[in-house]
């Protein structure tokens, strides 16, 4: 199995994270204030009934109960300020003439016309949402020194955990607020690091995102995807760590995948979706995904298409290759759902031979349950699976055994389904890391490769 370092593909950095972390802070402290809670009414009310009865008092003199009017109708005054404060009067919002008819009941959809973002009207009313919001926002008290505050909360190094490619290490870092963290590279842990990859450079304003990357075998190449806007669009592009430049390879079209390098470094598999429509990018849905092996150096119009089913429209495939390059798995999900398919082919040469096409395998295409593979040893595959145990269990199979068909009911079950719920598992080292959910903490075991408890 390779590594992958998926990022936030929002294209928004610190300072706009920073920003609505402190307006959503004090607008909801300021209503708070403003207006009592059903929580705070009851505990008023329980606090009354509780307190003893007040002992008989005077009667207020003319003095005093001229003040306290004057202290009642300060504090009134001081509630409608604030409750205008908070209150948004927005813009008119026409609605449309839209109708739909649903097994003979008409249906009004008025507000159809905003779904088409590319037209003037709803850039214009776009336009006057964000400047009602920006005013109101800008009006409120004491939000500089709250922004400032998350600023300097937030302003330290985060580091991710480094993983080794090809002899080398990778792993990244923000030094503090900077809108996306930089990717390093070193030959050791201790030697001084370099720039691999700095996202903050995609763009001058910064929506543009590194969204996917994946350094092959030998840590010469990174294939990596950037996202524009926080849209799941991706382009992918590949760049020489030896020169420190991009080769010519742009892949577009690409969602939902990551890049999976073959174990020659010539190429990687990926997986995207036909050219949309002119304009229909962020409004056409997306079937009939495909799975092609890019080679470097080489025009996307040249790839060759790896894997389709032509018959299951919403089918999504994520490639892996296997750490000694002589086998493809593909991963078949289906929506957001964690059942999944499962089929494997051969490799030649550890690579990927587009003159005579691989013969896949279908190891299971019933999504049933959760087939998830997470390490291979020769013919052997281990799988997390939470078929007839909802709590998860381990599996390994031999792929290499015939009938495939009936591969998974001669499974072995290596980790069995126990009182935790199992979250996730990795292949390390050659020992087995299983992450389980105890008592809504999380617990990890150490077992040998047959399952056995280190």
């Amino acid at each position: 199995m390779r590594k992958s370092i998926i990022k936030n593909s929002s294209g928004f950095g610190n300072k706009l994270i920073i920003a609505a972390l402190c307006s959503g802070a004090f607008l909801s402290a300021y209503a708070q204030t403003v207006q009592p809670t059903a929580a705070t009414k009851a505990a008023t009310a329980a606090e009354q009934a509780a307190a003893p009865a007040p002992a008989p008092s005077r009667p207020l003199t003319p003095e005093e109960s001229e003040l306290m009017e004057r202290l009642k109708k300060r504090a009134d005054a001081q509630i409608e300020a604030g409750r205008k404060a908070v209150l948004i009067t927005y813009p008119d919002t026409k609605k449309g003439t839209q109708t739909d008819s649903y097994h003979g009941t008409t249906i009004a959809d008025p507000y159809r016309w905003l779904e088409d973002d590319n037209a003037a009207d709803t850039k214009a009313w776009v336009t006057t949402q964000n400047a009602l919001t920006n005013k109101h926002l800008a009006g409120i008290a004491n939000r500089e020194a709250i922004r400032k505050n998350f600023t300097k909360l937030y302003n330290f190094e985060k580091y991710s955990l480094p993983y080794q490619e090809g002899g080398k290490y990778f792993w990244t870092k923000n030094d503090g607020l900077q809108q996306q963290a930089v990717v390093y590279t070193a030959p050791s842990l201790k030697a001084k690091p370099t720039v691999a990859l700095d996202p903050n450079g995609f763009s001058k304003d910064g929506t543009v995102a590194l969204s996917g990357m994946s350094v092959s075998r030998n840590g010469r190449y990174i294939a990596y995807g950037t996202s524009s806007g926080g849209s799941d669009w991706q382009e992918w592009q590949v760049r020489d760590l030896t020169t420190g430049k991009n080769l010519t390879d742009t892949l577009k079209w690409v969602k939902f995948s990551s890049a999976e390098w073959t174990a020659d470094n010539k190429g990687f598999f990926y997986s995207r979706y036909d050219a949309p429509k002119a304009g229909a990018a962020l409004t056409e849905g997306n079937f009939y995904q495909k799975l092609y092996y890019h080679k470097l150096n080489t025009p996307q119009s040249a790839d060759v298409l790896v894997f389709e089913n032509k018959d299951k429209k919403e089918w999504g495939f994520s490639p892996s290759v296997t750490e000694d390059g002589n086998t493809l798995f593909i991963n078949v999900w289906a929506g957001s759902g964690r059942k999944n398919g499962l089929f494997f082919a051969p490799l030649k040469n550890k690579g990927y031979d587009a003159t005579s096409a691989p013969k896949f395998s279908a190891i299971t295409t019933t999504f049933d349950a959760e087939y998830s593979l997470f390490g291979t040893n020769g013919n052997t595959a281990w799988i997390k699976t939470d078929k007839d145990a909802p709590k998860g269990r381990v599996i390994a199979i031999d792929f290499a055994s015939q009938p495939v068909d009936t591969m998974l009911a001669r499974a072995a079950t290596v980790i069995a389904e126990g009182k935790d719920a199992l979250t996730g598992v990795s292949a390390v080292g050659g020992k087995i890391i299983a992450q389980y959910l105890n008592d809504a903490a999380t617990l990890v075991r150490t077992h040998k490769l047959d399952g056995a408890v280190l």
